[in-house]
């Protein structure tokens, strides 16, 4: 049984993640029918403030609902911002003395392997250092069942072959300022052939002291000095984001939105993910595996082992013919110079993905993973993660 526990809180109709429904799935598994799953989300948002967390049990009536057989208080922190405040830490441990629950009936569920640990270093309870943690790919999932439900493999199978023809190499997708996103912004806007590039941001005028502030923190990719970081900032500042000579523009909610055309005019996409670390989180989002779907391969500005943790779900990302390497690299602005070598590499051998056939046949099978072998092995991952979160309860179980 799963309850929501959303609907007790200060924001009851906060719309819940696909974990929740993920959540029911498994509750009708042997291994978990014993467990009442107790769901809550933390949110969090860049812009307006991260400590919007909505942890609070407001409703006297959750006392009830939470009294029933065996509790298991799962903690979605899978929104992708999510980062530790001391805020958070404290509203984690007033939920759980709330419900009088014990660590081991507390379960994460976190896109950052890094996040739960760090809770539980920071704060000062004994009880939340043993908190369980598991790793779950929230946006994604989304994706993938998106994908299957709504058949959009069929254009990216489709699209492959259409852009047999395209002139520009690279796409590239922006829309939350960040400092590696604007590096790399900057990079083609300066670039020699930027003609064959189409790279999009998505300028808002709500971001425009964040956009200064990555652009000048853009400058340490780059290698600037404090006076380089100021050109970098004034860059931005006058750059109007929609007809540079770049071709920056906003074309809309690109996160979000699938534009084939976009991917129908381009070879293959470099991917600038939500962080850019020096291997203190282990992730990556729908933003590397979207363009897969669209037939795409893929260059990752984003977290070391990020290549490597997609090839597990599946999919091929082109090792033999795309230089790799910048996967081992932990350093963050040797790994995003790597990069941006390769892409040079790529156009001086004008790489066309698309012209061999057997590179296209990989491409499809890429595409083909999003027809039911995603979400499988999602699922199988998740359960796992599960699995191994939920011992301590599930053994309690057997003895009572």
């Amino acid at each position: 049984m799963v309850i929501n526990l959303q609907k007790f809180t200060s924001e009851p109709n906060d719309p819940v993640t696909s974990f929740f429904s993920e959540l029911e799935r498994l509750s009708a598994l042997e291994p978990f029918s014993e467990l009442t799953f107790l769901y809550i989300r933390v949110r969090q948002h860049w812009l307006f403030g991260s400590d919007r967390t909505h942890l609070k049990i407001v409703d006297p009536e959750a006392a009830r609902v939470v009294a029933g057989p065996r509790p298991m208080l799962v903690v979605d922190l899978s929104w992708e911002g999510i980062a530790y405040t001391d805020t958070l830490g404290t509203n984690l441990k007033d939920l759980m003395d709330a419900l009088r629950l014990r660590p081991d009936q507390v379960v994460f569920v976190q896109t950052s392997e890094a996040l739960g640990e760090q809770i539980a270093r920071s704060s000062a309870p004994a009880a939340v250092k043993a908190i369980r943690h598991a790793w779950f790919h929230h946006y994604v999932f989304e994706l993938a069942e998106r994908a299957e439900r709504d058949r959009l493999h069929e254009i990216g199978h489709a699209r492959i072959d259409a852009t047999s023809t395209a002139d520009r190499m690279a796409l590239c997708l922006n829309a939350t300022p960040r400092p590696h996103r604007l590096a790399l912004l900057y990079t083609i806007a300066n670039h020699p052939q930027r003609h064959r590039f189409h790279a999009t941001f998505i300028a808002h005028e709500k971001r425009v002291a964040a956009v200064e502030t990555a652009a000048y923190h853009a400058g340490f990719y780059l290698g600037r000095s404090a006076a380089g970081r100021e050109a970098v900032k004034t860059f931005f500042r006058d750059c109007r984001f929609d007809e540079s000579a770049a071709d920056i523009s906003s074309p809309g909610a690109l996160v979000t939105d699938l534009e084939p055309d976009l991917y129908a005019a381009t070879r293959m996409s470099l991917v600038t993910e939500t962080e850019m670390t020096g291997g203190q989180r282990r992730r990556f989002t729908e933003k590397s595996i979207k363009p897969l779907l669209l037939g795409h391969p893929i260059l990752v500005f984003g977290n070391p082992g990020a290549l490597e943790q997609i090839e597990a779900l599946g999919f091929d990302v082109l090792r033999d013919v795309i230089p790799a390497d910048y996967d081992g690299i932990s350093d963050r602005r040797e790994r995003f110079a790597r990069l941006v070598r390769i892409v040079d590499e790529l156009l001086e051998r004008d790489f066309d993905p698309h012209s061999a056939p057997e590179l296209r046949e990989r491409l499809h099978r890429n595409v083909a993973q999003f027809e039911g072998p995603l979400t499988a092995a999602l699922r199988q991952k998740t359960a796992a993660t599960m699995m191994d979160a939920t011992a301590p309860a599930r053994s309690a179980v057997l003895v009572s």
